[in-house]
């Protein structure tokens, strides 16, 4: 694949880009990457956005259009910054999330605030490229 895909500078998915031989460039300031795909002379064609960004975002910048026919996959972790003064907070915050995935908290949560939108992608009739996610 030719096209160039955009990330923020530091954002996993350069590595994930990187690993699966796909070109990308990284951005100083991520949110740069819209006007650039909205100018006709541009060096990025593509943005990816997950699930739960990307029809939010399309509300937003409504010039720009979500691929209808793909999906690219892949793990990524949710990352939940603690300030240092508050390590104790870790294992509370580490307990409470097992606890919300087991008793299916995150799912209803995730149905209730995303759902909608996740169903009007139509994921299930996309081609899904599984990527590599790197160690």
């Amino acid at each position: 694949m030719n096209l160039v895909g955009a990330f923020g500078q530091k954002w996993f998915d350069n590595r994930v880009w990187e690993e699966n031989g796909l070109k990308h460039i990284a951005v100083a300031d991520w949110q740069l990457i819209y006007c650039m795909l909205s100018r006709t002379n541009r060096n990025v064609d593509y943005f990816p956005r997950s699930v739960l960004e990307a029809q939010e975002e399309i509300r937003t910048y409504s010039d720009l259009v979500i691929v209808p026919n793909i999906l690219f996959s892949y793990d990524k972790n949710v990352i939940i910054y603690l300030s240092p003064k508050r390590r104790e907070l870790k294992p509370i915050l580490e307990k409470a999330l097992q606890n919300a995935q087991s008793s299916g908290l995150i799912d209803k949560l995730v149905d209730k605030y995303y759902g909608q939108d996740i169903k009007s992608l139509e994921i299930d009739k996309r081609t899904v490229f599984q990527l590599k996610t790197p160690e």
